[in-house]
């Protein structure tokens, strides 16, 4: 927790369920499984990313929220202020004041089906002639004989995230920053918080190494194990966050002018 060298800021990075703007739809299972790929990866501007150096920040932590009604991801950012003003003039400011608060991810799928033939594509040359840029017929993002023409994605690796002008996803936005320069003593309170929820997680995360039996491990498949240890560090999370909401919800109110 560096608040004198970077911005640190909560997003909600992807909604399942939906097709977004350019017609892609993630299922929810889909994010369930594939959202701890979004830590360690770039933060960038307008997807201006192919090369790393190019990159002014990073994804901290991400966690997949699951209620009834709303599925999404979310994400937590560090922004680093020297980087960020010299690559990218002016846009600090910008995301401080909220003015620009829109985000996009970047993401390969291993593979997509068409929602209106139900072709299934794992590389260009296979795409149908609904979901073919190149065909005359298509009608990706479109409705077509009264239905929505979209790509189901599947298998997915987030590789980036970006503060955009124009996303894709219209629920794709920054809703918190954690950030002053100028008020130790509430940044030593936010680092408290911080370093409480880390410690707490990697010491669940020895026990959750060590204490599944080997029985266990040898009779459930490794795609189910997987999804329940994210089901259970997701439990974990909520509840760890729960308790660093309250405080830092109180802080971000004091910060904010």
């Amino acid at each position: 927790w560096d608040p004198e060298h970077f911005l640190y800021y909560r997003s909600r990075a992807i909604t399942a369920n939906v097709m977004n703007h350019n017609g892609d739809f993630f299922p929810e299972n889909e994010l369930e499984e594939a959202f701890p790929t979004f830590i360690g990866k770039g933060v960038y501007y307008n997807h201006d990313s192919d090369h790393p150096d190019k990159a002014f920040g990073i994804i901290l932590d991400a966690f997949y929220h699951a209620y009834p009604d709303d599925k999404y991801i979310q994400i937590l950012g560090a922004i680093d202020r020297e980087d960020i003003e010299m690559k990218r003039p002016g846009l600090l400011a910008r995301i401080i004041s909220g003015s620009l608060n829109t985000t996009s991810m970047s993401v390969i799928v291993q593979s997509c089906e068409c929602s209106i033939c139900g072709n299934i594509a794992r590389n260009e040359s296979e795409l149908c002639q609904h979901m073919n840029p190149k065909s005359i017929n298509y009608v990706k993002g479109r409705n077509y004989l009264g239905k929505q023409a979209y790509e189901i994605n599947r298998g997915l690796n987030f590789i980036e995230d970006s503060i955009v002008d124009v996303p894709a996803d219209p629920t794709a936005y920054v809703f918190q920053i954690y950030a002053s320069r100028n008020i130790p003593k509430r940044e030593r309170r936010i680092d408290r918080h911080f370093k409480k929820y880390s410690s707490l997680k990697e010491e669940f995360m020895k026990k959750s190494d060590t204490e599944v039996p080997p029985s266990i491990e040898k009779v459930v498949e490794d795609s189910l194990e997987k999804k329940i240890k994210n089901k259970v560090l997701q439990i974990v999370d909520e509840k760890l966050r729960n308790k660093m909401d309250a405080p830092l919800q109180n802080i971000e109110e004091k910060l904010t002018p």
